[in-house]
């Protein structure tokens, strides 16, 4: 829901739209992982928004993300 700035030495940055893997909870606390950056750390619950984890979901992401790399590298190449 919010940005999380890196404040600590255990504290895992988080941006708006971030896929977070969490491993973790406390009370107040997730830990977890990036998913494409892979670093851990900790960040407030307060800030997220949990989505529960859909196979197809999975898929229909991972498609989106491929047709984005490859359309930004012909960008690169027609017009940079």
């Amino acid at each position: 829901i919010f940005n999380f700035r890196q404040d600590g030495p255990h504290h895992l940055a988080l941006v708006v739209g971030d896929v977070v893997q969490v491993l973790c909870e406390t009370e107040d606390w997730y830990y977890g992982c990036t998913k494409y950056k892979n670093t851990r750390g900790i960040f407030p619950k307060a800030y997220t928004h949990v989505v529960p984890q859909s196979h197809y979901t999975e898929g229909l992401v991972h498609e989106i993300t491929s047709v984005l790399r490859e359309w930004g590298h012909h960008w690169k190449h027609l017009y940079v």
